[in-house]
């Protein structure tokens, strides 16, 4: 025997409880597919200028994107993850681990691509991490977001990686 279905329309009503007059509510619609698609234009569109870090301050920074150093600054990309090993935060483990980040620096005397890597089990942020210098710069990752948690029952596929942020702390470094 054959089930059968029914599709039931709502209508939007106005305020008064009467049908809204679709005059407005297509309009409206256009109007907020423009409206969403423009966004999706400019946020991923080269046009859109990175946003610009005081030297000097802490920021958080998220993969696959890029800020201006200073005012004409060279340009800082977070590139990737390479490796996250650290160990998860419901697990007791032998090894606290470590993860890596790679980063590019362009625009200054050279482009520069380098790693900061921060240790596992350590409290966030965690201040005690040593700096990098790059360039005249200091770089210091304070902390590499999500961490890892280990879910049981293990699953052996590849899933794909959240993207992940990391809050750096960039100085000047003394001539």
């Amino acid at each position: 025997m054959k089930k059968k279905t029914m599709m039931i329309m709502t209508m939007p009503v106005s305020r008064r409880g009467r049908p809204a007059p679709a005059g407005i509510l297509v309009p409206a619609a256009l109007l907020l597919g423009c409206l969403a698609g423009c966004d999706l234009l400019l946020s991923h569109g080269d046009s859109a200028a990175p946003r610009t870090i005081l030297i000097g301050r802490t920021f958080v920074m998220e993969e696959g994107t890029a800020v201006r150093l200073g005012g004409g600054g060279p340009l800082l990309s977070f590139e990737d993850v390479p490796e996250d090993s650290r160990c998860p935060s419901n697990v007791m483990c032998v090894w606290a681990g470590r993860a890596r980040a790679i980063f590019d620096l362009a625009g200054s005397e050279r482009d520069t691509t380098f790693v900061l890597t921060i240790p596992g089990l350590t409290p966030t942020p965690y201040e005690q991490n040593e700096e990098l210098p790059v360039q005249g710069l200091a770089f210091q990752l304070l902390e590499l977001s999500p961490y890892p948690v280990f879910r049981y029952p293990i699953v052996y596929r590849d899933e794909p990686r959240p993207l992940a942020s990391a809050v750096i702390r960039i100085r000047k470094l003394e001539d």
